[in-house]
């Protein structure tokens, strides 16, 4: 369950986990970066900088938008760099 109208920033999931989700009410928007070094290090950089409020998708060559509608299943693979946004609440 989330809740409507939040999202989190750009992390990697604890524990090098893979995530698997089902949209049963609203929907859900990730941006997804892929995991190479170049990007770790420009996140591990973004994280230090308190004065750098942009959208860390911006920095990198590739930032996927995923867009996950009520009955559809994702798979996140673990260690990719991810933003959750979320619409309407997916569960009540």
């Amino acid at each position: 369950m989330s809740v409507a109208s939040s999202y989190t920033d750009f992390h990697v999931d604890f524990g090098g986990t893979s995530v698997w989700l089902h949209v049963i009410k609203g929907e859900k928007v990730f941006f997804i970066i892929p995991p190479t070094p170049e990007n770790l290090r420009k996140h591990e950089r973004h994280l230090k900088n308190e004065d750098d409020k942009g959208f860390f998708g911006k920095s990198v060559d590739v930032c996927a938008r995923v867009v996950l509608r009520v009955g559809d299943t994702f798979i996140l693979p673990s260690v990719d760099l991810h933003l959750e946004e979320r619409g309407q609440l997916e569960n009540d």
